[in-house]
């Protein structure tokens, strides 16, 4: 003999606490992650200066590859290469939604490669059960010796 639930539809709501604390986890989730990432650019651990090297040095190719992509589209006769150049580089678009698009994507590409880069190369250097921060923190206090209070 089968029995017919009367509140079926009614399923979803039985549950909206759970739901409730996926998401609230999720924002917790993602509110610890920057924070645990917003340690590199504390004061003393040398980062900050090599990340403003590597932006001002890509910001600085951009516009290099920019000027040589620029002059070859201008003085180019009329060949086959040009429409496809226009087309790829979203001509029939609005420009400030082209500078954001490709500014975005040129953003997230160098924080990516950046991130995974070092990553891999302080994986071997990194002890068990602690993180990069806190092994680079450690490192360069050790770099300075002791702290001395009068």
């Amino acid at each position: 003999m089968a029995v017919a639930r009367v509140d079926v539809w009614l399923e979803s709501c039985y549950y909206f606490h759970i739901m409730q604390d996926k998401k609230q986890n999720i924002f917790s989730r993602i509110w610890a992650y920057l924070r645990r990432e917003s340690q590199w650019f504390r004061p003393g651990l040398g980062y900050k200066r090599w990340l403003i090297l590597v932006l001002m040095g890509t910001t600085l190719l951009g516009m290099g590859l920019t000027m040589f992509v620029l002059h070859f589209y201008r003085t180019a006769p009329e060949t086959w290469w040009l429409p496809a150049l226009s087309y790829l580089s979203l001509r029939f678009l609005d420009r400030p939604i082209r500078v954001i698009i490709f500014g975005g994507l040129g953003v997230i590409m160098i924080i990516l490669g950046i991130w995974r880069s070092n990553r891999s190369l302080l994986k071997p250097f990194v002890p068990p059960g602690k993180s990069v921060i806190d092994a680079l923190d450690t490192f360069r206090r050790r770099d300075r010796g002791p702290e001395l209070l009068f």
